[in-house]
């Protein structure tokens, strides 16, 4: 208040930086934001821009406008060093720190090329603040080997402590996103040979990871390796005791819940994988209040594998409506559940209700990417036909064109020869004989032809030859 206008150009940056190197960073950008109007033909100028920009940055400002700031620092400065900073900041913030950054984020990464003035400019500082967001930026497009073989190049030794340490936090995450990565795939043997590798390396520099820990524990018993099942589960159950990694957490958990509910899971799990469903059902007694636990999924196994199939039904169901968001299941899961769910499904009388439901979760999983559910598919729309064939008074033409639907999809499928006698069937029911007649001798002529469906198209050969001689 004290300062006597014009202020000197010295005096108002220095007062502005010394108000943000303070924190204070409103009064920082009101400095910045009257060097600039005044004083915008000299290089500080520059600088001035960037700070202000940086100083939206740390007080949380909307992000559009903070990235149109960095935009105009990037645009606006002729200082080589300030204009590559910018750069950066940018694309730490719209790229790095963006938690589902979308295919045109991802271009902003050309930023980090350098122009010759500006790969001269590089200080150590700079060069630090390069690697940071370069490996960040890997790590958020989930290019987990590149990261680390990035992170490799990096040379921690010469940093200090405080940086080195911020390197090998983000390496605990690379790690755990190549493990998490296997694991979902269900290579689980990969996962654990990652984790011996690497957490001597970064994991154990830092906090624990519940999540981390979670995955190996699981892929232990996955792979029936008991001892090492039962020494990690251990180490899980002790990290309640203390620290864990609550930062940085770049790589999504598909199960973000306590340590107590992990090894829950585990337990669980080891139930599961032993078949043992009445110790899951008793388990799960001890438990049902707990909305951490993916109660309707186990529910729904130990029902479907004691052939109650109407409350399966009612599990999973409940399941795909209010899916746990806290608590997601796998790929390998949810493609088990879905696999109970329309097998449940299709034990009902209500056949009419399992063609609509198959054929709705088949549109939707034909749409899906990330997981590969051919096989599934497959049985799906073979039960579909079967459904049909099994109705008292069938829709041929609907079995008809469903069944070559399946053969032109599926041309090497286990249930190909048993579509190809319905097809026959529905052929001759439709009143094309001709067709389907030669589709049934083929099949009674085909050494790979399983013997019953051998005898069921003679069978139906018969009952056309003796209706023809009828009429």
């Amino acid at each position: 208040k004290s300062m006597v206008k014009p202020i000197h150009p010295a005096i108002l940056i220095n007062t502005a930086e010394a108000y943000f190197r303070e924190a204070q960073y409103a009064k920082a950008i009101k400095l910045f934001d009257n060097y600039i109007v005044n004083y915008s033909f000299f290089d500080n100028s520059s600088n001035a821009q960037l700070r202000i920009a940086l100083s939206y940055d740390l007080l949380n400002k909307d992000i559009k406008k903070v990235l149109n700031l960095y935009k105009n620092a990037i645009n606006r400065s002729s200082n080589a060093k300030v204009r590559y900073e910018a750069k950066l900041r940018y694309v730490g913030l719209r790229l790095a720190r963006k938690m589902s950054p979308t295919e045109e984020d991802k271009e902003v990464i050309a930023f980090l090329d350098q122009t010759p003035a500006e790969r001269k400019s590089l200080d150590k500082d700079l060069r630090k603040l390069l690697w940071l967001v370069r490996l960040r930026t890997m790590i958020n497009t989930e290019k987990y080997n590149d990261a680390m073989a990035y992170l490799s190049t990096i040379p921690l030794e010469g940093l200090r402590r405080v940086d080195s340490r911020t390197f090998d936090a983000d390496g605990a995450e690379v790690v755990l996103g190549l493990i998490k990565a296997e694991y979902l795939k269900q290579d689980y043997a990969k996962t654990v040979k990652i984790w011996e590798v690497y957490k001597g390396k970064y994991e154990s520099k830092v906090a624990k990871s519940a999540y981390a820990n979670f995955i190996v524990t699981d892929s232990y018993l996955k792979l029936g390796l008991e001892s090492s099942f039962e020494r990690s589960f251990k180490n899980l159950t002790s990290m309640k005791k203390g620290k864990v990694r609550t930062f940085p957490k770049w790589v999504k958990s598909h199960k973000n819940i306590k340590i107590s509910d992990y090894l829950i899971e585990l337990e669980l799990g080891r139930y599961v994988l032993n078949k043992d469903w009445k110790a899951v059902d008793k388990f799960l007694v001890k438990h049902r209040t707990n909305k951490n636990i993916n109660y309707n999924f186990y529910k729904g196994l130990v029902n479907y594998h004691e052939k109650n199939y109407n409350n399966a039904v009612i599990n999973f169901e409940k399941l795909l409506v209010t899916p746990n968001i806290k608590n997601f299941l796998s790929p390998k899961q949810s493609k088990t559940m879905l696999a109970n769910y329309i097998e449940s499904l299709y034990q009902l009388p209500d056949q009419k209700r399992f063609r609509k439901n198959v054929s709705a979760l088949v549109n939707d999983l034909r749409r899906s990417s990330k997981i590969d559910y051919s096989s599934m598919l497959e049985r799906f729309e073979y039960l579909y036909v079967e459904s049909l064939f099994g109705e008292g008074k069938p829709n041929y033409k609907l079995l008809l064109t469903k069944s070559t639907e399946f053969i032109k999809a599926h041309k090497k499928s286990t249930y190909l020869n048993r579509i190809k006698f319905l097809k026959g069937v529905a052929f001759i029911q439709t009143s094309q004989e001709g067709k389907g007649k030669k589709l049934l001798e083929e099949l009674v002529n085909n050494k790979e032809t399983p013997e019953y469906l051998k005898g069921l198209a003679r069978s139906e050969l018969s009952t056309l030859a003796l209706k023809n001689k009828t009429l």
